[in-house]
């Protein structure tokens, strides 16, 4: 799918509206970002305000701990959480501009202070109220009737939902105070309240979080479905076209918001019988989600970490994960059943280097690239790791996957078809992860009817191992 970039310009600085208003709960956190909508409406200042700011980001936004403490923790909850598998691969380190000698350093703290504000014209103090800059919690006594609060009782249930539970399942912490575990459920939406692409995408994912819980067929189900790809969309577009305007302030946000349309791709299923994940077969158009990727390694490549991995965006900035550092293949680390792979796969390969095609080259790489997946989390023959570690990322296949090998999938080439079909298994070393539910059938039953006849036989491997029952 083409990215249309359009510029957005924030009329206001919404980090000095957001401290009159102490949000202690969820509910709360909605009505500030809704009154953020009113007062943006009668401002016309031009944007201030930072994301990375310190200042801006001193009171906490966020879920009081025990209320999330006597939040019900069911079983299905409990085996939905998992390791920020896409969050670590578009972690990857992409290359950094090297900095020319005599290049003067930027003062990035002076980038992220807050400007002074501007005078108040004579219309804004007319429709603002005397205590409207204090930092105390506003009440019904110091906002006019035309600001009072209507608040969207279906967003504020995916923002609780968000906050309690989805969160929960986007990391491997087991301390609710733990910085990740606090990223997701505190900071992430208070970068919403600055950037409504997040809050959004927030939303959407929310909303699939809540339609895998729910029964298919009923009408929360439909009701939820419908608004996760509400706001999914509104998310997308209003990042669209924010992208271009990349900047030190605004590149955490975007950075965020793509992990969130990673893990929404994955948790709204297939679009059409013909959705590969990767893109849409015959019809020359990409998954929504890899021009995302695209911008993705843009921002790497442009932003300094120390700039992008500051204030609310700090924890993402913390260092390597503790499994990426163990030695030993992931299925020892994770403890899921070992897979015996290094066979099937060769078989693989030697029928691609048997067929003389100008894309048997490409083959080959994205063969290997594939095997490297399957050693890091299984081992080679001798049970150990040979490649770099970092390839213990599954997803990182798919992020790492050239447009060329994606225009092969779209022609339906077989040898495509086939390593795409391999790269499926791999599925069973997240099966915690509720949004990759039911990818895995589709994308087999898809390729299965791409395939002439006499392949099918090439099925028998990944179909068995990704069919088969977990044995308890």
């Amino acid at each position: 799918m083409s990215v249309s970039f359009v510029c957005i310009v924030l009329r206001t600085r919404k980090s000095d509206i957001l401290r009159n208003y102490k949000c202690e709960n969820p509910v709360a956190l909605l009505c500030a970002s809704q009154r953020l909508h009113s007062q943006l409406d009668q401002r016309a200042s031009p944007p201030q305000g930072s994301l990375n700011s310190p200042e801006d980001h001193t009171e906490s936004q966020g879920m009081d701990a025990s209320t999330a403490r006597e939040e019900k923790s069911s079983d299905d909850s409990a085996h939905q959480r998992s390791p920020p598998e896409i969050l670590s691969v578009l972690a990857e380190p992409a290359t950094t501009p090297r900095r020319g000698p005599g290049r003067p350093r930027k003062d990035w703290a002076a980038l992220t202070r807050p400007p002074p504000p501007p005078p108040a014209s004579a219309s804004d103090r007319a429709t603002t109220s005397p205590s409207s800059t204090s930092a105390t919690p506003a009440s019904s006594s110091t906002i006019s009737n035309s600001q009072i609060c209507s608040l969207n009782v279906a967003d504020a249930e995916l923002l609780f939902h968000f906050m309690a539970n989805t969160s929960r399942t986007l990391h491997d912490a087991d301390d609710p105070a733990d910085e990740i575990a606090s990223f997701w459920a505190k900071n992430v939406p208070q970068i919403g309240l600055s950037y409504h692409f997040v809050l959004h995408m927030m939303y959407a994912l929310a909303g699939y979080h809540l339609v895998y819980q729910e029964p298919k067929g009923t009408e929360r189900h439909s009701q939820n479905l419908a608004l996760a790809a509400h706001h999914a969309e509104l998310g997308i577009s209003e990042m669209n076209r924010t992208i271009t305007n990349l900047s030190e302030t605004n590149c955490g946000a975007l950075y965020v918001t793509a992990v969130l349309v990673c893990y929404c791709t994955f948790a709204a299923g297939p679009t059409g019988p013909d959705d590969l994940l990767v893109c849409v077969v015959g019809d020359g158009i990409s998954q929504r989600w890899l021009p995302v990727v695209h911008g993705v390694r843009l921002i790497r490549q442009s932003v300094e970490p120390a700039t992008l991995f500051t204030g609310l965006m700090a924890p993402l900035g913390g260092g390597t994960k503790p499994e990426l550092e163990d030695p030993r293949p992931e299925y020892l680390v994770k403890g899921f059943p070992h897979v015996d792979w290094v066979e099937p796969l060769e078989r693989l390969r030697v029928w691609i280097a048997s067929h003389e095609n100008p894309d048997t080259a490409l083959y080959l790489r994205v063969h290997k690239m594939l095997c490297d997946i399957y050693e890091a989390n299984y081992g080679n023959l001798k049970g150990v790791i040979e490649v770099p570690i970092t390839n213990k990322l599954v997803f990182g296949w798919l992020y790492r996957m050239q447009d060329l090998f994606i225009g092969c999938l779209q022609r339906k080439a077989p040898q495509a078809l086939l390593l795409l079909a391999y790269y499926v298994p791999l599925f069973k070393t997240m099966k915690e992860c509720w949004y990759l539910d039911g990818w895995a059938v589709h994308l087999l039953d898809r390729i299965r009817g791409l395939l002439n006849a006499d392949l099918l036989g090439w099925l028998d491997w990944p179909v068995g191992i990704s069919l088969q029952p977990e044995v308890i």
